[in-house]
């Protein structure tokens, strides 16, 4: 748990820089008149999101391993205190995985519309659908809008991934 003075608008930030950084789950708040409110990043845990609700002490919503979280002041120590102890026994290896492997001739607008319409019915709480493309052996990095969008160019086509936030995890 961290605790954080006066960043609100960037604790989702903060929490992802830090799961980064330290390779397990992480909560970053900030404290409010009643609570401390804030963001949980994590990985190596299935489901972070329910962890935190099944504590008890603090409530959580989002994705399981993206979502806000909200932690009453009375509870703040013993929650820290039960999560740390939940995750003693978690090894934290982060694992990459797709829904989805594609060729790059096989993106189509149609397959791409057909995918946020899945996306759309999955609502929140279910995990965004994660696509692996194949063949792309030579690609650029570059950021749109001063660093707010990441863009990967391909000889047949741009990636985008708006408000990305995770720029020094990519290794060149």
């Amino acid at each position: 748990c961290f605790l954080v003075n006066d960043a609100k608008n960037f604790l989702g930030l903060i929490a992802t820089r830090a799961r980064v950084d330290y390779s397990r789950p992480v909560i970053v708040v900030s404290k409010s008149e009643n609570s401390y409110d804030g963001s949980m990043r994590s990985v190596g845990v299935e489901n972070f999101l329910k962890m935190i609700n099944d504590t008890g002490l603090a409530s959580s919503a989002g994705h399981e391993m993206a979502a806000g979280v909200t932690i009453p002041h009375d509870n703040i120590f013993k929650f820290c205190a039960k999560i740390e102890d939940e995750l003693k026994d978690y090894t934290f290896e982060e694992t990459m995985y797709a829904d989805v492997q594609l060729s790059t001739p096989q993106i189509t607008s149609y397959l791409i519309k057909k995918l946020k319409e899945i996306s759309v019915i999955s609502g929140t709480g279910f995990a965004p659908i994660t696509v692996m493309l194949s063949d792309i052996d030579s690609y650029v990095v570059e950021s749109l809008s001063n660093k707010k969008h990441l863009n990967i160019k391909t000889r047949d086509m741009s990636l985008i991934k708006w408000n990305f936030s995770d720029w020094d995890s990519l290794k060149s």
